[in-house]
Protein backbone atom coordinates (compact mmCIF):
# COMPACT_ATOMS: atom_id res chain seq x y z
CA UNK A 1 0.00 0.00 0.00
CA UNK A 2 1.29 3.83 0.72
CA UNK A 3 1.04 6.63 -2.11
CA UNK A 4 1.97 7.28 -5.26
CA UNK A 5 2.56 9.22 -7.86
CA UNK A 6 1.58 8.14 -11.65
CA UNK A 7 2.74 9.65 -14.69
CA UNK A 8 1.16 9.10 -18.05
CA UNK A 9 3.98 9.27 -20.33
CA UNK A 10 2.89 6.93 -23.72
CA UNK A 11 5.49 8.17 -26.28
CA UNK A 12 6.66 11.34 -24.59
CA UNK A 13 10.26 10.02 -23.82
CA UNK A 14 11.01 13.53 -24.12
CA UNK A 15 9.19 15.25 -21.75
CA UNK A 16 9.76 12.18 -19.39
CA UNK A 17 13.30 12.82 -19.42
CA UNK A 18 12.78 16.03 -17.25
CA UNK A 19 9.47 15.35 -15.59
CA UNK A 20 10.71 12.26 -13.90
CA UNK A 21 13.71 13.60 -12.18
CA UNK A 22 12.10 15.81 -10.19
CA UNK A 23 9.37 13.56 -9.01
CA UNK A 24 12.04 11.22 -8.56
CA UNK A 25 13.46 13.77 -6.05
CA UNK A 26 9.92 14.63 -4.44
CA UNK A 27 9.60 10.20 -3.78
CA UNK A 28 12.76 10.16 -2.49
CA UNK A 29 12.20 13.22 0.09
CA UNK A 30 8.92 11.84 1.17
CA UNK A 31 8.64 8.44 0.71
CA UNK A 32 5.96 7.95 -2.00
CA UNK A 33 6.27 4.98 -4.78
CA UNK A 34 6.80 6.39 -8.61
CA UNK A 35 4.70 4.36 -11.53
CA UNK A 36 5.08 5.39 -15.46
CA UNK A 37 2.98 4.74 -17.73
CA UNK A 38 5.32 4.44 -20.69
CA UNK A 39 3.03 2.01 -23.14
CA UNK A 40 -0.45 2.43 -24.94
CA UNK A 41 -3.29 -0.13 -23.99
CA UNK A 42 -6.25 1.26 -25.97
CA UNK A 43 -4.59 2.08 -28.90
CA UNK A 44 -6.88 5.32 -30.04
CA UNK A 45 -6.02 7.73 -32.45
CA UNK A 46 -6.17 10.97 -33.64
CA UNK A 47 -9.89 11.60 -35.25
CA UNK A 48 -11.31 14.75 -36.10
CA UNK A 49 -8.49 17.10 -34.74
CA UNK A 50 -8.97 15.83 -31.07
CA UNK A 51 -5.95 13.35 -29.72
CA UNK A 52 -7.65 10.59 -28.16
CA UNK A 53 -4.74 9.01 -27.27
CA UNK A 54 -5.40 11.17 -24.31
CA UNK A 55 -7.28 8.52 -22.72
CA UNK A 56 -4.57 6.06 -21.70
CA UNK A 57 -5.14 8.08 -18.19
CA UNK A 58 -7.54 5.92 -16.93
CA UNK A 59 -4.39 3.46 -17.21
CA UNK A 60 -4.37 4.50 -13.37
CA UNK A 61 -7.27 2.15 -12.96
CA UNK A 62 -4.81 -0.84 -13.17
CA UNK A 63 -2.80 0.62 -9.57
CA UNK A 64 -5.77 1.64 -7.71
CA UNK A 65 -5.79 -1.55 -5.50
CA UNK A 66 -1.85 -1.52 -5.19
CA UNK A 67 -2.12 2.35 -3.47
CA UNK A 68 -4.23 4.14 -0.86
CA UNK A 69 -3.97 7.59 -2.50
CA UNK A 70 -2.57 7.99 -5.97
CA UNK A 71 -1.37 11.68 -7.40
CA UNK A 72 -1.95 11.09 -11.16
CA UNK A 73 0.01 13.80 -13.46
CA UNK A 74 0.40 14.38 -16.64
CA UNK A 75 4.12 14.02 -18.37
CA UNK A 76 4.03 17.94 -18.49
CA UNK A 77 5.01 18.61 -15.31
CA UNK A 78 7.74 19.66 -13.33
CA UNK A 79 8.36 19.08 -9.26
CA UNK A 80 10.02 22.37 -7.60
CA UNK A 81 12.39 21.19 -4.89
CA UNK A 82 10.04 23.01 -2.16
CA UNK A 83 7.13 21.09 -2.94
CA UNK A 84 5.36 19.69 0.36
CA UNK A 85 4.33 16.65 1.05
CA UNK A 86 1.27 16.97 -0.88
CA UNK A 87 -0.62 13.60 0.55
CA UNK A 88 -0.29 14.93 3.62
CA UNK A 89 -1.68 18.57 2.76
CA UNK A 90 -5.38 16.96 0.94
CA UNK A 91 -8.38 15.68 2.91
CA UNK A 92 -8.06 11.88 1.48
CA UNK A 93 -12.06 12.00 1.75
CA UNK A 94 -11.65 14.79 -1.03
CA UNK A 95 -10.30 14.38 -4.73
CA UNK A 96 -7.84 17.18 -4.68
CA UNK A 97 -7.67 19.05 -8.63
CA UNK A 98 -7.30 22.84 -9.31
CA UNK A 99 -10.19 24.55 -10.62
CA UNK A 100 -10.08 25.86 -13.83
CA UNK A 101 -13.59 28.03 -14.40
CA UNK A 102 -12.82 31.57 -13.32
CA UNK A 103 -11.10 34.77 -14.62
CA UNK A 104 -11.11 34.75 -18.10
CA UNK A 105 -12.02 30.91 -18.76
CA UNK A 106 -14.97 30.59 -16.48
CA UNK A 107 -17.34 31.09 -19.78
CA UNK A 108 -15.49 28.61 -21.92
CA UNK A 109 -14.70 26.38 -18.71
CA UNK A 110 -18.47 26.43 -17.67
CA UNK A 111 -19.61 25.82 -21.65
CA UNK A 112 -17.46 22.14 -21.09
CA UNK A 113 -19.94 21.50 -17.96
CA UNK A 114 -22.98 22.20 -20.26
CA UNK A 115 -21.83 20.56 -23.25
CA UNK A 116 -20.76 17.04 -21.44
CA UNK A 117 -24.33 17.21 -18.79
CA UNK A 118 -25.99 17.24 -22.11
CA UNK A 119 -24.48 14.24 -23.83
CA UNK A 120 -23.78 12.16 -20.18
CA UNK A 121 -26.58 13.44 -17.92
CA UNK A 122 -27.03 16.87 -15.15
CA UNK A 123 -25.16 16.99 -12.23
CA UNK A 124 -25.06 19.87 -9.53
CA UNK A 125 -24.92 22.80 -11.16
CA UNK A 126 -23.05 24.30 -8.68
CA UNK A 127 -20.23 22.09 -9.29
CA UNK A 128 -16.63 23.69 -10.40
CA UNK A 129 -14.69 22.93 -13.45
CA UNK A 130 -11.07 21.33 -12.30
CA UNK A 131 -7.85 20.89 -14.53
CA UNK A 132 -7.66 16.70 -15.67
CA UNK A 133 -3.56 17.36 -15.62
CA UNK A 134 -3.29 16.58 -11.90
CA UNK A 135 -5.69 14.40 -9.74
CA UNK A 136 -5.24 13.37 -6.22
CA UNK A 137 -7.23 10.46 -5.15
CA UNK A 138 -7.70 7.48 -2.67
CA UNK A 139 -8.53 4.59 -2.88
CA UNK A 140 -12.23 5.37 -2.10
CA UNK A 141 -12.29 7.03 -5.38
CA UNK A 142 -11.18 4.06 -7.32
CA UNK A 143 -13.98 3.27 -9.21
CA UNK A 144 -13.69 6.85 -11.03
CA UNK A 145 -11.48 4.93 -13.07
CA UNK A 146 -12.81 1.62 -13.42
CA UNK A 147 -13.80 2.17 -16.85
CA UNK A 148 -13.32 -0.14 -20.02
CA UNK A 149 -11.67 0.09 -23.53
CA UNK A 150 -15.51 -0.30 -24.56
CA UNK A 151 -16.85 1.97 -22.42
CA UNK A 152 -14.21 4.55 -23.81
CA UNK A 153 -15.14 4.29 -27.38
CA UNK A 154 -18.64 4.43 -26.94
CA UNK A 155 -17.98 7.88 -25.19
CA UNK A 156 -15.23 8.94 -27.87
CA UNK A 157 -18.10 8.83 -30.54
CA UNK A 158 -20.80 10.11 -28.33
CA UNK A 159 -21.30 13.85 -30.25
CA UNK A 160 -20.87 17.27 -28.46
CA UNK A 161 -18.62 15.75 -25.66
CA UNK A 162 -17.39 19.66 -25.98
CA UNK A 163 -13.47 21.12 -26.75
CA UNK A 164 -11.74 18.84 -24.01
CA UNK A 165 -13.12 15.14 -24.28
CA UNK A 166 -11.25 13.52 -21.79
CA UNK A 167 -11.25 16.28 -19.30
CA UNK A 168 -14.70 16.65 -19.60
CA UNK A 169 -15.51 13.26 -18.98
CA UNK A 170 -13.60 13.06 -15.61
CA UNK A 171 -15.37 16.31 -14.30
CA UNK A 172 -19.18 14.20 -15.06
CA UNK A 173 -17.76 11.13 -13.89
CA UNK A 174 -16.21 13.03 -10.56
CA UNK A 175 -19.68 14.39 -10.29
CA UNK A 176 -21.78 11.48 -11.17
CA UNK A 177 -19.74 9.13 -8.78
CA UNK A 178 -21.09 12.08 -6.00
CA UNK A 179 -17.10 12.65 -4.77
CA UNK A 180 -16.76 16.22 -2.91
CA UNK A 181 -13.76 17.72 -4.43
CA UNK A 182 -10.79 20.05 -3.08
CA UNK A 183 -9.25 22.94 -4.80
CA UNK A 184 -5.70 22.38 -4.58
CA UNK A 185 -4.61 26.02 -5.12
CA UNK A 186 -2.50 27.00 -8.63
CA UNK A 187 0.39 26.71 -6.54
CA UNK A 188 0.17 22.60 -6.95
CA UNK A 189 -1.14 22.81 -10.09
CA UNK A 190 0.62 26.31 -12.15
CA UNK A 191 -0.27 26.83 -15.56
CA UNK A 192 0.14 29.53 -17.96
CA UNK A 193 -2.68 31.84 -16.95
CA UNK A 194 -1.25 32.05 -12.49
CA UNK A 195 1.52 34.12 -11.62
CA UNK A 196 5.31 33.57 -11.49
CA UNK A 197 6.17 29.41 -11.86
CA UNK A 198 9.58 29.41 -9.95
CA UNK A 199 7.16 30.59 -6.88
CA UNK A 200 4.64 27.44 -7.16
CA UNK A 201 5.05 23.59 -6.31
CA UNK A 202 4.23 21.93 -9.10
CA UNK A 203 3.87 22.93 -12.50
CA UNK A 204 2.36 22.56 -15.11
CA UNK A 205 3.01 23.00 -18.99
CA UNK A 206 -0.39 21.95 -20.37
CA UNK A 207 -1.98 22.51 -23.94
CA UNK A 208 0.25 23.29 -27.08
CA UNK A 209 3.09 25.47 -26.60
CA UNK A 210 6.13 26.14 -29.26
CA UNK A 211 9.07 25.35 -27.01
CA UNK A 212 7.75 22.84 -24.70
CA UNK A 213 9.97 20.64 -23.79
CA UNK A 214 12.79 23.55 -23.63
CA UNK A 215 10.61 25.71 -21.89
CA UNK A 216 10.69 22.66 -19.14
CA UNK A 217 14.50 21.87 -19.39
CA UNK A 218 14.95 25.57 -18.66
CA UNK A 219 12.37 25.87 -15.49
CA UNK A 220 14.30 22.38 -14.21
CA UNK A 221 17.86 23.69 -14.89
CA UNK A 222 16.67 26.86 -12.71
CA UNK A 223 15.34 24.61 -9.78
CA UNK A 224 18.08 22.15 -9.76
CA UNK A 225 21.20 23.00 -11.90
Amino acid sequence: MGNAIVIIAPNKEDMLSVCLPSVERFAAKHGVAIEVVSEEEYGFKKRNGYNFKIFEKFQVQKFTDKYDRILRIDVDVIFSPDCPNIFDVFNPEHVAVVYEDHGKRRRHRRQQMNSVQKVMGEYDASSRYFNAGIVLTSKCHSELYNVSKEYLKGVMHKEGMGKYKEQNLMNWRVRNLGYCTVDMGYKFNHMRFNGNPQDSYIVHFAGRQDGKIDNMKKLYNYWYA
